[in-house]
């Protein structure tokens, strides 16, 4: 019993210590002192993104890296080719190792993507491949075995967060878009609800707090979740601080390097 008390201990201390240390790496002045930004990005824009996420805040989940690839043909058309990778940290990844990554290819002219594919490999199973091609014009998505009906210009979530990089945020603004990855008709809507600024150091960052929701359009509450992103504006145009609460619990994600 003795040696029982003495390991629940240790277990509660443990998830303290990870606890306030979680409260310390996501504050918002803290991630902005240590985020490393490469000597390009002033120059010739943002091309990758490196996240660190979390569950709750303090259990270390993944690794994840969005990354703009260039501007590739597809169908006759212009598209911006964007890849994120992700995987678990190094101690889960030595349990379960696996590894996911998703494509987007976005309309250079309209900003929507015509294409989405989901890369999963686990080891001692199959690779896992699902491919999503969407017809704008016509309201339609297929994944190999349907076509399903999709609304006016249907965003995904690697193009949603391209918009944002590229779009100049304004108190008060509303964002409004239709979402779908191969789930039902999903709603992204937020509201720019905060404009601050941050200095570190020398630096005078310029951040806007969106709030809102991703929500099926059928009002169920499926596959429902709420959000809060810390976006910088100046002096680069990237997400710094993600927080989405889902049923089944809060996940953090905070941005680590920019390149």
């Amino acid at each position: 019993m003795r040696w029982f008390k003495i390991i629940l201990i240790l277990i509660i201390l443990v998830f303290l210590g990870l606890f306030l240390r979680g409260l310390y790496v996501n504050n918002l002045k803290v991630i902005l002192s240590n985020v490393s930004v490469g000597e390009s990005v002033a120059k010739d824009g943002i091309k990758k993104l490196t996240f660190n996420a979390s569950y709750a805040g303090f259990i270390p989940a993944t690794k994840a890296t969005i990354e703009e690839e260039g501007i590739e043909k597809l169908k006759g058309k212009d598209v911006y080719h964007i890849k994120a990778e992700a995987e678990p940290n190094r101690f889960i990844n030595r349990i379960y190792r696996v590894k996911a990554e998703i494509n987007s290819f976005i309309d250079r002219d309209e900003l929507c993507p015509l294409k989405f594919t989901q890369i999963l490999d686990i080891p001692g199973k199959p690779r896992q491949e699902k491919i999503i091609v969407y017809d704008q014009a016509n309201h339609t998505m297929n994944n190999g075995e349907e076509t399903r009906m999709i609304l006016p210009n249907t965003q995904g979530p690697l193009s949603i967060l391209f918009y944002l990089m590229h779009h100049n945020l304004k108190l008060g603004e509303i964002l409004d878009f239709n979402l779908n990855t191969n789930q039902k008709n999903l709603r992204f809507y937020a509201k720019v609800l905060e404009k601050q600024k941050v200095q570190v150091n020398d630096k005078v960052y310029e951040v806007y707090l969106i709030e809102g929701s991703v929500k099926r359009r059928s009002k169920s509450l499926r596959h429902s979740s709420e959000f809060k992103i810390w976006f910088s504006n100046k002096p680069f145009q990237a997400p710094v601080l993600i927080k989405v609460f889902t049923p089944a619990g809060p996940i953090v994600v905070r941005t680590v390097k920019i390149d």
